[in-house]
């Protein structure tokens, strides 16, 4: 029984003690309230936003002090109320105006084409010849390196690429493959 009146008696302390603990001071409570009605002031159809953490009072506001509380809210709520657009005078959502612009056809240059394609041509033939000279040297993942690099590069291929590409795979093995890039260096 004196166990049962002990663990009482500790769980009434413990709930008094958590409730003054979590209690709000006059200050917090002014704060709280001023700064509702601050952030509202002159604003009709306003739903006041939560407010903030009450600061702590200065040496001029008494921590007890209502008043001194809801004057300060009232006042850093008036302030938000300056640099929010939020509430009845928000102007809502703007889409960007749409310049109209002419299309212009600019046409191409087909000596410029001309030239990319050359050097394109070249850069290709270029990398094959490498390619040409790893096979030789049986360096076929060198090869088959540059074969690849070749078709990236310059997005071009020819029948000699998949050619050295298939006998590149069938010297070190991969007979799958080798037969995958012979039948695409026949359809060429």
């Amino acid at each position: 029984m004196k166990g049962i009146i002990h663990a009482l008696t500790l769980s009434i302390a413990l709930f008094l003690l958590s409730s003054i603990s979590f209690a709000q001071s006059k200050f917090d409570e002014g704060f709280s309230d001023g700064y509702k009605k601050g952030y509202c002031h002159e604003k009709a159809n306003c739903i006041p936003p939560t407010p903030p953490i009450a600061p702590i009072p200065t040496v001029s506001e008494k921590l007890d002090s209502y008043q001194d509380g809801y004057n300060r809210g009232f006042k850093m709520g008036l302030e938000a109320q300056k640099g929010s657009t939020s509430g009845s005078s928000q102007k809502g959502y703007k889409t960007a105006s749409a310049d109209p612009v002419d299309y212009t056809y600019k046409p191409t240059n087909s000596k410029v084409q001309q030239a990319v394609a050359k050097n394109k041509n070249a850069i290709f033939d270029k990398i094959m010849d490498k390619a040409q000279e790893y096979y030789d040297k049986a360096d076929y993942a060198g090869c088959i390196k540059a074969c690849k690099d070749a078709i990236e590069i310059t997005n071009l291929v020819s029948k000699r690429t998949y050619t050295l590409m298939a006998k590149s795979y069938e010297a070190i093995g991969k007979k799958g493959k080798a037969k995958k890039y012979y039948k695409k260096a026949e359809k060429m």
